[in-house]
């Protein structure tokens, strides 16, 4: 589930992913799919920091406590401005996958008020 899933409740379909598998190709491949996907291993732990009122980063952890995967939230007053997500190998420090998403806002004419964000996303590793 991403940020807007979240924040408006909404679901989306999403398989589990193994993080056991050592073979590199298929760390890639895990990497990709835990860009979009949130990790649902038996033994992941999920914790969430606030500033005030905003999320400012998400952490999935494995049993043994090494990161799994982080999203660090960026926010230009009120509206998350950005977004970067990674993925670790199981060593817990190793980046296997990263993206970053930007968000633009368009007011919605005669309203005042802001519509859903424009997301360009950008895979960095």
């Amino acid at each position: 589930m991403g940020f807007w899933s979240k924040l408006f409740g909404t679901t989306s379909s999403s398989f589990q992913i193994g993080l056991g598998d050592a073979n590199a190709l298929s760390a890639v491949r895990r990497g990709d799919s835990l860009l979009a996907d949130d990790p649902t291993d038996v033994g992941t732990s999920y914790a969430q920091t606030w500033t005030g009122r905003q999320l400012t980063q998400e952490t999935w952890s494995r049993a043994d406590g090494t990161a799994c995967k982080a999203i660090a939230y960026v926010y230009t007053g009120l509206f998350v401005s950005s977004a970067v997500t990674r993925v670790y190998a199981s060593d817990g420090a190793t980046v296997v996958a990263q993206k970053t998403e930007s968000y633009a806002y368009a007011p919605i004419a005669g309203l005042g008020s802001y519509a859903y964000p424009t997301i360009t996303t950008t895979r960095d590793a």
